[in-house]
């Protein structure tokens, strides 16, 4: 049987998501296909630079989001 992989798996792989026979397939393509693990790669930096440039919002900013959410009645069920 031919396993087909998505971007989206390739994502999933990334973040760890995968199940594990899944994971396993996904390996052993990324072993075989040159072009795949480029793109893998590629998708890695990408991830990395965006968790290095991660920011929070400031103590200042979360007060003023819950300051205007008072303003607004709750929705009680």
């Amino acid at each position: 049987m031919i396993q087909t992989f998505t971007k989206n798996d390739l994502v999933k792989h990334l973040y760890q998501e995968l199940p594990h026979p899944e994971n396993q397939w996904m390996n052993d393509a990324l072993s075989a296909d040159g072009e795949m693990a480029g793109l893998q790669q590629d998708m890695r930096q990408v991830k990395d630079m965006l968790d290095e440039n991660l920011m929070e919002p400031s103590d200042a900013v979360v007060d003023r989001i819950l300051a205007f959410s008072r303003h607004f009645p709750r929705n009680s069920k």
